[in-house]
C-alpha cells in the first residue's frame, strides 16, 4: 500500500502526556526547534532527521506517532507516467516481501516536473530482501529519467 506519512497530533501528544513531557521539554532534549514540529503538524512528510531523533528520544516504532494519508493517491495521478509505473513495481514489490511503501516527497506538493524529487521508503523486517531492493532500485532509478527518484529501505533507519 502506498501512502504518505505524517506526524499525528493525537498519537503523538497522547505519547507526550503519558510520559509527562511537553513539547517544549521534548524540543529542548532533541536539540530541536519547537517550531520543526509544529510543521510536521502542518502535513510535511515525517522521514526527516527531526522526526527520527523525536522517534529516537521517545523509543517508539515510527507508526506509533504517525498517520497516513490519502494525499498519496492525489499524487500519484498527477505523477508521469514513468513515475506511475515506478510506484506500482515497488508496490508489488512490498507487497510481495510483506513491507510497507511509503511516499514522501520534497518540493511543491503541485508541481510535480523534472525538479520535482520523488522519495519513496520500503519498510520491511527481513534483511535479506535488501539486495532485492537495491537491484530493483538502480533499475528504477535508470527507467525513470529524466525524473529525479529516490528508493531507500527505512527498515534500518528508523
Amino acid at each position: 500500500m502506498l501512502f504518505v506519512l505524517y506526524l499525528d497530533k493525537f498519537k503523538f501528544e497522547t505519547i507526550l502526556r503519558s510520559r509527562g513531557t511537553s513539547i517544549n521539554k521534548l524540543a529542548e532534549s532533541c536539540g530541536i526547534s519547537r517550531q520543526s514540529i509544529y510543521n510536521m503538524y502542518e502535513n510535511s512528510p515525517v522521514f526527516n532527521t527531526t522526526f527520527e531523533k523525536i522517534r529516537q528520544f521517545l523509543n517508539v516504532d515510527f507508526r506509533a506517532i504517525s498517520s497516513d494519508q490519502t494525499l498519496a493517491h492525489e499524487i500519484m495521478k498527477k505523477a508521469p507516467d514513468k513515475i506511475k509505473i515506478s510506484a506500482y513495481v515497488l508496490n508489488q514489490f512490498a507487497e510481495n516481501n510483506e513491507a510497507c511503501l511509503l511516499l514522501f516527497n520534497s518540493g511543491e506538493m503541485d508541481k510535480f516536473g523534472k525538479k520535482f524529487h520523488w522519495n519513496f521508503a520500503v519498510h520491511f523486517n527481513k534483511k535479506e530482501n535488501e539486495k532485492k531492493l537495491m537491484a530493483l532500485r538502480q533499475e528504477i532509478v535508470d527507467k525513470c529519467s529524466p525524473y529525479n527518484i529516490e528508493i531507500i529501505n527505512s527498515s534500518y533507519n528508523l
